[in-house]
């Protein structure tokens, strides 16, 4: 149990990948049987549901690929900080701070909105504008 509480992927990678993932993303304007909008960098997983307020549809495979990119961009950057002689160092507060702020992200995606899951998004659209949302 001291070893994952001290554990750079729990203190670091998984809460620096979901801030991101949470936090920067495009919004897509799609003409798709009239106006919606698309998120997520780089590919689109979430839209409004015109059906309901609060309501929306996930594609979850985008999802994925979405968080495995984001994960590995992240990784990416960590070991060019460890291969610059940056010392990560990891202490088991910080560890226990980044485990809540995770399962805040997942539990706050997963339980606090209503959400209708498919694997891809089947409708086809056009894209009108995009923009970096950060």
């Amino acid at each position: 149990m001291k070893k994952l509480i001290v554990n750079k992927w729990v203190q670091y990678y998984i809460p620096v990948t979901l801030i991101l993932f949470y936090s920067l993303t495009i919004e897509r304007i799609i003409e798709m049987d009239g106006i919606d909008r698309l998120y997520g960098l780089p590919f689109p997983y979430i839209t409004g549901n015109a059906g309901c307020t609060g309501c929306y549809e996930v594609w979850v495979v985008p999802m994925i690929v979405d968080l495995i990119l984001y994960l590995g961009v992240v990784s990416l950057l960590f070991k060019m900080l460890s291969a610059a002689k940056v010392k990560l160092k990891t202490n088991w507060f910080f560890s226990i701070l980044g485990l809540i702020i995770s399962i805040i992200f997942v539990l706050c995606f997963l339980c606090f909105d209503d959400h209708y899951y498919q694997l891809f998004n089947d409708y086809p659209y056009k894209i009108i504008s995009e923009k970096l949302i950060w």
